[in-house]
């Protein structure tokens, strides 16, 4: 998967630097992506993007130390999924399933619409959370990680994690207040 990338660096010792990177942080660069688009395929993706941004110019990259170059590597995968995720919702259209007219006798499909109409707001709101809250409150209500783990991934104290999954829930309730969802 990093092939591509790697031949982009002029040197041996960039293309080796690099690749080392890439194994010890191709975990967390990758939930980072997914935690954007909520897709393996284009999670994958980005994280392949991001590396070829890295190499197109690497001598932003080698310059830093290696916690600077985590933040680094983090901040162009988010960068990538979030302009994936915005590509993606441009052409992305609604569409009305058979299941929704006729499989519920119980909740027409009024209200299955409305639910849906609500779960789309959500997601929306919580795209729109900035990065470091939005992706705590993903590992903790997508993935199901203990705040320990949310801690230990990002590299971060436990308080931190609670705190931006406190500003998370806050938010979004007053977003939600706002739409009157």
């Amino acid at each position: 998967m990093i092939s591509v990338a790697l031949a982009v660096l002029e040197t041996e010792k960039q293309r080796s630097e690099l690749a080392e990177f890439y194994e010890k942080n191709k975990s967390r660069l990758y939930m980072i992506a997914f935690s954007k688009l909520n897709n393996r395929q284009s999670a994958e993706d980005a994280v392949m993007e991001a590396f070829l941004r890295i190499a197109d110019k690497p001598e932003r990259f080698f310059r830093l130390s290696g916690k600077a170059q985590a933040a680094f590597a983090n901040v162009v995968v988010r960068n990538v999924a979030v302009d994936m995720y915005r590509k993606s919702r441009k052409s992305e259209t609604v569409e009305l399933s058979e299941e929704i007219l006729y499989d519920n006798a119980e909740n027409p499909p009024e209200e299955q619409l409305l639910l849906q109409f609500k779960r789309e707001t959500l997601r929306e709101l919580i795209a729109d959370l900035p990065p470091l809250q939005r992706d705590v409150l993903y590992m903790k209500a997508v993935r199901k990680m203990e705040i320990s783990e949310i801690a230990q991934t990002l590299s971060i104290s436990e308080n931190v994690v609670r705190q931006r999954l406190f500003q998370a829930r806050k938010t979004l309730q007053k977003e939600l207040e706002r739409e009157g969802v």
